[in-house]
């Protein structure tokens, strides 16, 4: 299943990327860098939950094709989200671990 998607969505990526009205060179990049990793066989969660906090940062007047994108990624971005505790949690362990280390 994640291969199909990740195969939908280079193509989604890649037709967003064509797109006469997405001229923004940042969404350009945003773009461009997903394709890339995809490309290169990252792990699509990986590349998905990036892809969809980029795009969120970009959300006002987003061009179709890439609210388009959005809407795809997001039954997939979901299921990855972690909440509060968690995210303290983790906080907490990157900070003990960024100790150990240095």
């Amino acid at each position: 299943m994640e291969k199909n998607n990740a195969k939908e969505l280079f193509d989604l990526l890649d037709s967003a990327y064509n797109d006469p009205d997405i001229k923004n060179d940042a969404l350009l990049k945003i773009i461009l860098d997903a394709a890339g990793r995809l490309d290169k066989e990252e792990k699509y969660e990986d590349v998905v939950r990036d892809l969809s906090r980029n795009i969120s940062k970009n959300y006002r007047n987003l061009p179709e094709k890439l609210s388009a994108i959005y809407q795809f990624i997001q039954k997939d971005v979901k299921p990855l989200k972690l909440n509060s505790k968690q995210l303290r949690d983790k906080a907490i362990a990157d900070g003990a671990m960024s100790i150990i280390l240095f």
